[in-house]
């Protein structure tokens, strides 16, 4: 139901309001310039769509508890983590951003019992900002 929601969301972000409509198609030109238009405004409309993906994911991260979490994200090598965390040693986790990459976030974080800090570029809008900082 939330992807049905947030999926809505997202066409009438770019269908009724136009929402970056103007911006997403003129760098999809500026990037792919050989690609015929109609292929572009696919990858345009498919670009809308995955963020209403998103969205619902992050929602849905926000409300999980971390055994919930745990069951959708597989974290390989923890040990290691663990192991060198417990002896004082600092750790750097890289990680793309690719897909949702706040889940793998969160997941860590309960998994491994520390804090974790991001290097990251906060978000336009405030209220959204606090609520991915706070899990």
């Amino acid at each position: 139901m939330l992807y049905l929601k947030c999926g809505a969301l997202a066409w009438a972000a770019r269908v009724l309001v136009r929402l970056r409509w103007r911006e997403v198609t003129q760098n999809l030109a500026a990037c792919l310039p050989d690609m015929d238009a109609r292929a572009r405004r696919r990858i345009a409309v498919a670009n809308y769509s995955h963020f209403g993906q998103l969205v619902a994911e992050i929602i849905a991260a926000v409300r999980m508890t971390p055994q919930e979490l745990a069951a959708r994200v597989e974290l390989r090598n923890l040990e290691l983590l663990r192991d060198m965390l417990a002896a004082g040693r600092p750790v750097l986790v890289l990680g793309a951003h690719q897909s949702n990459w706040d889940w793998g976030m969160f997941a860590t974080v309960h998994a491994l019992g520390f804090a974790l800090d991001a290097a990251y570029k906060p978000l336009k809008s405030p209220a959204a900002d606090r609520v991915l900082q706070a899990h």
